[in-house]
């Protein structure tokens, strides 16, 4: 199919529509100087697996080429109006963009193949970022496409990876299996973001955060957000949720200023804990690389209740970066909310026997309150987040 030619064309978004994926590659081929591609919530119709041949007529496979493109945009794109609402990852895509530089997906974890490789064409994919939403797929499936998946960026330098799912469901679990990661190493990968959810009681999201540092040999820079399932409210208004746990940072702010002016350098619960907090099985006793020899600097994102102090999964790694990582230099903590007196105590002298001088700073999250943002920055303008 002929498409009218586009020689200047350099950037193109599609948008909320349905698109047959032979109209769509006769307008890429007609855009010879196109760089940047975003596809948003488009509807592709692809050939019926009757007319396709071989063993990929099942599932069906959507097949583009972009061959002058560097950035590429796929977020929430489907086969058939209802296949997203399904939850079914019944259709595969591949592609084939030899300059790609910078990636982003959002979307259910489905069998996906980048050709010709990322690894096979240095430099490869600098910048990847995948948000995998939740599906009904088997926990077993979901991992195999997950590994499938982030096998294609493996020259990436910077990764960030948004599970909508459990984490425990993308851990490479048991001897056989990490045996496998062997061949999913991003050798250049110096900066990673991970983000999901996971079960205080459940040990595995442990795993998949020990399967990552496995993986990335060089690691300097590692940011961890956590949320727990304990936190999610199913049956309410998602309303209920945000206007509740805004109240409730609220009020403990209000008290967290308080203590923190008139403390008089007595210790809070934290100081006590945190040399009490036990190790994290799946991570503890193991070597990694990139804590021996690279990793700099770690962000950890998680909420602290104190109900669970002594099994909260953030402070545990808070240990275990402070134990291990043998030349970091920062930590950077937030907690979730407003409790500024805990969040500035942790007393982890006993934690630095490796660097000594490195800070750990303490960040509260943002709200909408003006005044409640003004006085955060009038603390911290007198109190540095340095903590020593």
């Amino acid at each position: 199919m002929a498409a009218f030619p586009l020689p200047r064309l350099a950037t193109l978004r599609l948008r909320y529509c349905a698109v047959e994926s032979k109209v769509l590659q006769a307008l890429l081929d007609a855009a010879p100087e196109l760089t940047t591609v975003r596809l948003e919530s488009l509807f592709f119709l692809l050939p019926h697996p009757d007319e396709l041949d071989g063993a990929e007529a099942e599932p069906a496979v959507l097949r583009l080429s972009f061959q002058a493109v560097t950035t590429l945009v796929l977020s929430l794109c489907g086969k058939e109006p209802g296949d997203r609402r399904r939850g079914k990852s019944s259709w595969a895509i591949k592609i084939d963009a030899p300059r790609l530089q910078s990636f982003k997906y959002k979307g259910l974890m489905r069998r996906f193949m980048l050709r010709p490789a990322a690894a096979a064409t240095p430099p490869g994919v600098a910048r990847v970022d995948l948000h995998f939403l939740r599906d009904d797929d088997e926990k077993q499936t979901r991992r195999v496409l997950f590994w499938q998946f982030v096998r294609n960026f493996t020259n990436a330098r910077t990764l960030k990876l948004k599970v909508r799912d459990d984490l425990k469901d993308i851990a490479d679990i048991g001897e056989v299996s990490c045996a496998s990661l062997v061949q999913c190493t991003f050798p250049s990968l110096e900066r990673l973001e991970l983000e999901g959810m996971h079960r205080p009681k459940i040990k595995t999201a442990a795993a998949a955060i020990a399967n990552l540092l496995h993986c990335c040999p060089v690691l300097g820079e590692i940011m961890l957000k956590l949320g727990t399932t304990m936190t999610a409210l199913p049956d309410k208004d998602p309303r209920y949720g945000r206007d509740f746990l805004e109240r409730k940072d609220r009020l403990d702010y209000n008290k967290s200023i308080d203590r923190f002016m008139c403390r008089k350098g007595s210790k809070t619960t934290l100081d006590c804990v945190l040399e009490d907090v036990p190790g994290i099985l799946g991570l503890s006793g193991r070597s990694f690389a990139c804590l021996q020899r690279t990793l700099r600097r770690v962000g950890l994102q998680f909420r602290l209740e104190n109900n669970s102090i002594s099994s909260c999964l953030g402070l545990r790694l808070i240990k275990f970066f402070a134990d291990h990582a043998s030349v970091l230099e920062e930590i950077c903590v937030d907690t979730g909310n407003w409790r500024l007196n805990e969040d500035l105590s942790f007393n982890v002298e006993t934690q630095m026997a490796v660097a000594p001088a490195m800070p750990i700073s303490a960040t509260a999250s943002s709200v909408q309150n003006k005044n409640l943002a003004n006085s955060s920055s009038e603390l911290s303008r007198n109190h540095s987040a340095s903590i020593p």
